[in-house]
């Protein structure tokens, strides 16, 4: 029977919409979180108890202040819309990683699969699905019906380890590719891997992001990011996410094609080469 660890991590603030299609998905697999401090702490523990969650482990911590780090990226790729707050997300995506970690090691488990996911995904698939896409020793991900990749992403032990190392990936990206390729979290996942010389493998599964309303989640997270922007940043305000989201520049091919480099021996689609 394979032993599966499911680390969550972000804003919870929608997870009771889809915790019970999440645990009909994911089994009597092992639940990590590890998300910010907030007064939904015990809202969030109640609905793993009603649903019958196996919560092994979890944490609230502070959101990290990444002032240096967001100005950095923000100097290196002002006109191309940088997606800053990706530090932050993924500084959350290392930590539950890391708590499973521990806690495998403490309590003296060991997982077949490791799965990366969101606390708003909506989940409409079978273990068994999951398991005849998968590309062994590849990082797997499903792109979102919202178009995302970046959200749900699984493989062994081994491979998920790799995201221990991706915030110190991130803030080097710029000197290694230049700032011509844009700042994003979905490609920039894949790029890390592929940069890895880890294959990447798209699962075609039905996962949808649960939203807390109608609002364009673009557009909202752009006017968070402009007001962000005005009041910690104010020599970017204009300049950074500012005029049309297409940038006209960015330029291909990137670190996440299939033509860069040796990448297309590397990517996979629902278990076969791309």
């Amino acid at each position: 029977m394979t032993k599966i660890a499911v680390c969550l991590s972000g804003h919870p603030r929608t997870f009771a919409r889809v915790a019970s299609k999440m645990k009909q998905a994911l089994g009597d697999a092992d639940f990590y979180f590890s998300t910010w401090h907030s007064d939904y702490n015990d809202t969030l523990l109640a609905t793993f108890e009603e649903h019958g969650f196996n919560l092994v482990g979890y944490e609230f911590i502070s959101e990290p202040e990444q002032l240096e780090n967001e100005r950095n990226i923000l100097t290196d790729f002002t006109d191309s819309f940088p997606d800053f707050f990706i530090l932050n997300q993924w500084y959350g995506v290392k930590r539950a990683i890391q708590l499973m970690q521990d806690c495998s090691v403490a309590l003296q488990k060991h997982y077949d699969l490791v799965v990366r996911c969101r606390f708003d995904l909506d989940c409409s698939f079978t273990l068994e699905e999951l398991h005849n896409a998968t590309q062994q020793d590849a990082m797997n991900y499903v792109k979102a019906l919202s178009g995302g990749s970046d959200q749900f992403i699984f493989g062994s032990p081994d491979t998920m380890a790799h995201f221990l190392t991706l915030e110190d990936w991130l803030l080097n990206f710029s000197r290694k590719f230049g700032n011509s390729h844009g700042f994003f979290a979905s490609p920039l996942i894949r790029a890390f891997f592929l940069d890895q010389g880890i294959p990447t493998n798209r699962v075609d599964l039905k996962v949808n992001v649960a939203r807390q309303d109608r609002t364009s989640a673009s557009a909202a997270r752009e006017q968070r990011t402009r007001d962000y922007i005005a009041k910690h940043f104010p020599e970017f305000e204009g300049k950074a996410w500012h005029g049309p989201r297409n940038v006209d520049h960015v330029v291909r091919p990137a670190p996440w094609d299939l033509n860069f480099g040796n990448n297309r021996s590397l990517v996979y689609i629902n278990g076969k080469r791309g």
